[in-house]
């Protein structure tokens, strides 16, 4: 688990870096999504979360991860990484496991102007 929060503080960290560097100071705490390939079942990406959400508060920032409805699903990825294209994300933090899938969308969220954090 301290692995997993490890990783989830260094993302947020990168993607908060990232966002301070390349917008002006606002008063509103940033809005990061994560998405990724998994259900709220995996327990790996449970932990994760735990990590992340810690950093969210760190950080101060308005974060948000949203799990599949299907381990694996793809197709929900990409419904939930237009999901954060559609709240306006200042940025957008995810795993890609089908990169022909995924880039597409990856794609229009950087044509909004939504940076992207894809591994």
């Amino acid at each position: 688990m301290q692995l997993n929060r490890i990783i989830a503080c260094a993302t947020l960290a990168a993607a908060v870096s990232v966002m301070a560097a390349s917008q002006p100071a606002a008063a509103e705490s940033l809005k990061i999504v994560f998405t990724h390939h998994s259900s709220v079942s995996n327990s790996f990406w449970r932990g994760v979360r735990t990590g992340f959400d810690q950093a969210c508060e760190d950080y101060n920032a308005d974060c948000q991860m949203l799990f599949t409805n299907t381990e694996g699903s793809i197709p929900d990825q990409i419904n939930n990484i237009r999901t954060a294209i559609a709240r306006q994300a200042d940025a957008i933090v995810t795993a890609i496991a089908n990169d022909e899938a995924i880039c597409p969308v990856i794609k229009e969220a950087s044509e909004r102007g939504i940076i992207v954090l894809a591994s």
